[in-house]
């Protein structure tokens, strides 16, 4: 469902210039999601895929998703231009 409670928070945290006031106002939002998400964080890490095909992801069995294994090829844009 749509909230409008949150959508205003972004607004006010996107038009606020002072840094202190919006990292509290973030903090707030953080919060206020927090307080609220109770499936919006589950993932499936072995269903997880790059998007980028330049990208060697190796999916793992564990509920923690762990980068390491993860590569890059030689066409990646990343490291393209200094292969060049």
């Amino acid at each position: 469902d749509y909230d409008q409670n949150f959508e205003n928070m972004w607004k006010d945290i996107s038009r606020t210039i002072n840094r202190s006031m919006q990292e509290e106002k973030i903090r707030r939002a953080v919060e206020y999601l927090y307080d609220r998400a109770h499936a919006l964080f589950i993932y499936s890490p072995i269903s997880l895929y790059a998007v980028n095909r330049e990208v060697n992801f190796v999916p793992q069995k564990f509920e923690i998703l762990r980068l390491k294994e993860t590569s890059i090829t030689e066409n990646h844009w990343s490291v393209r231009e200094k292969n060049n």
